[in-house]
This record gives structure tokens, C-alpha cells and sequence, in this order.
């Protein structure tokens, strides 16, 4: 569906880490990330901030991963 609009340069919302279990009294947090490059289904996502250290990016498949989001998001999924 909106797989024509993921391109390097684009931002992200991805859950922390941290976060293994949600539920309505401890909430997940979310992450900005940019989208670093794209091959095939996975992309390299590197956190808002971290500029040129790359010690955090992490691949992701960008077709099966649940809990990477377009920004806003969580805006409206609150």
C-alpha cells in the first residue's frame, strides 16, 4: 500500500527496544528514525540524532515489521 513511498531520507516512528509488552497502563514508547537506505524488502533505519554514528542502525524488513510506523502515527493512534 504505501510501499512506493518508502525511500531513503524518509523519517519514521519505530518502538523502543525497551519496550516488550504494552498495555494501556505502561505504554510503548516511539522513536523517530530515517530510513538510511533500502534493499529489497529491508531497510537501514538510524535513530533521529545519532547523524553519522551508526552503532544503533539496525535492519528491519519493512513488510512484516509491526511496529515501524509512518510520522504521525502516534499522534493519532495516541
Amino acid at each position: 500500500r504505501c510501499w512506493d513511498s518508502i525511500t531513503a531520507g524518509i523519517l519514521v516512528e519505530v518502538r523502543s527496544p525497551d519496550c516488550t509488552t504494552c498495555c494501556a497502563s505502561t505504554p510503548c514508547c516511539y522513536w523517530i528514525a530515517a530510513v538510511i537506505k533500502v534493499s529489497g524488502y529491508l531497510g537501514l533505519l538510524r535513530y533521529e540524532g545519532f547523524d553519522t554514528d551508526d552503532s544503533q542502525d539496525m535492519w528491519v524488513n519493512l513488510c512484516t515489521e509491526t511496529h515501524i510506523h509512518p510520522i504521525g502515527w502516534c499522534a493519532d493512534n495516541g
